[in-house]
């Protein structure tokens, strides 16, 4: 038997609250995955586009901490 697939654009991984903490999105320009913490804030991203790819690490406040383009 063949496995199912779930097949979209955009995923949205969401914690018992509600609150977004995975985001997985495919566009025009490429992939892009967020981790999110537990107040809504990007603290992880990693992309791969037309324009390169790059892993970033984000503090409490937004600030890129750690990057590797």
């Amino acid at each position: 038997m063949k496995p199912k697939a779930i097949r979209a654009n955009d995923f949205v991984l969401e914690d018992e609250n509600g609150t977004p903490r995975v985001l997985l999105a495919v566009g025009k320009k490429g992939l892009l995955l967020a981790l999110v913490d537990e107040n809504g804030q990007v603290r992880a991203t990693l992309g791969v586009g037309t324009s390169g790819r790059g892993l970033f690490l984000f503090d409490e406040t937004g600030k890129t901490i750690w990057s590797q383009p």
